[in-house]
């Protein structure tokens, strides 16, 4: 016998050398340290670390809506933003008529010295016309608020230029051309939205003016007009005069509300 140590076998070994299955062992190649290494770099994804945690909120993006309901709020906001703008059109102008008004009004004023006309007649007109600035001067800073443009509002505003207007009628004449600008004032105030507030004002324009002709016509007292004719006029041609702009007072609200 010689005298070499005889090597011992591990059980594994031992196991594969008899044709046993290996993957009884305890220990694999798949199970070192550096096969797992291996493992990781070939597939860097795999890594437990990148996994998302199945709790992970995530957003959920409403449904697209179909196109009958786009189609519906598109025109119900189209049809916000045109009243809208036809409502801001409108203070606009409104307030662009007070404005021009109070340029009348200081020329109005301005001619009373040219003119000869009764004393009591000239006070009486000027201290309208002054009148008329304060008070359409505090509308139009009202009116600088789009909530503050009410219909009353408006109706109040209207009346008072009506009084003034009829006044200044009767201070240049009943049956003068004087009535014409009460014609414009129907007719800005026709074309507004507040269709029942145009009804009162074309009603009390017309109960103004019939009042003024009618105290000249039956001689309750004499036409004060600083451009009244001098030479003598007929009752027939003068109610003829006041039926010409009663006529136009209504053609104004009737053409001013159909176009």
């Amino acid at each position: 016998m010689s005298g070499r140590p005889r090597a011992r076998l591990t059980p594994g070994y031992a196991a594969a050398m008899a044709g046993g299955d290996d993957t009884s062992s305890g220990t694999t190649v798949a199970d070192r340290p550096s096969a797992k290494l291996a493992t990781e770099r070939l597939h860097p994804l795999t890594d437990s670390r990148d996994a998302r945690p199945p709790n992970d909120p995530t957003i959920q993006m409403p449904p697209p809506a179909g196109p009958q309901a786009t189609s519906r709020l598109g025109s119900s906001t189209a049809l916000t933003t045109a009243a809208d703008a036809m409502h801001s059109e409108e203070i606009d102008r409104t307030r662009l008529f007070i404005r021009m008004g109070w340029a009348i009004s200081a020329a109005a004023i301005a001619s009373v010295p040219l003119l000869h006309a009764p004393r009591a007649m000239s006070i009486a007109f000027v201290a309208a016309m002054a009148i008329g600035i304060a008070v359409s001067a505090w509308f139009h800073r009202a009116f600088a608020d789009p909530a503050r443009y009410t219909e009353r509002a408006m109706m109040v505003l209207a009346a008072m230029c009506l009084v003034n207007a009829h006044v200044a009628v009767l201070y240049y004449g009943t049956f003068t051309v004087t009535p014409l600008i009460v014609v414009i004032g129907i007719h800005f105030v026709a074309r507004t939205g507040a269709e029942r507030s145009a009804r009162r004002i074309i009603v009390l324009a017309m109960a103004l003016y019939a009042a003024s002709a009618l105290a000249i016509l039956s001689g309750a007292i004499a036409d004060p007009g600083v451009f009244a004719s001098d030479r003598p006029v007929s009752r027939r041609a003068l109610g003829a005069g006041a039926g010409f702009v009663l006529g136009a007072y209504a053609l104004a609200y009737a053409t001013a509300r159909s176009f």
